[in-house]
């Protein structure tokens, strides 16, 4: 794949704004006492969805490779 490096730039940029506006956003509404709880669960959430979206798109790739 021969992708240019101001679009893969963009690519992440994007990535890592709406990861961290996601992040303040649900800071923003939740109640202090509460915040490190809310934090913990975005953080964790993520992690398990990259972590479940790494997984999908390792298998799609290997299963078109038998194909």
């Amino acid at each position: 794949m021969n992708l240019p490096a101001w679009l893969a730039g963009k690519a992440v940029g994007i990535g890592t704004v709406i990861a961290m506006m996601t992040l303040a956003l649900i800071q923003d509404q939740s109640p202090p006492e509460q915040l490190g709880v809310t934090t913990s669960a975005a953080t964790t959430l993520r992690t398990r969805g990259s972590a479940a979206g790494a997984n999908g798109i390792a298998v799609l790739t290997a299963s078109l490779d038998t194909i």
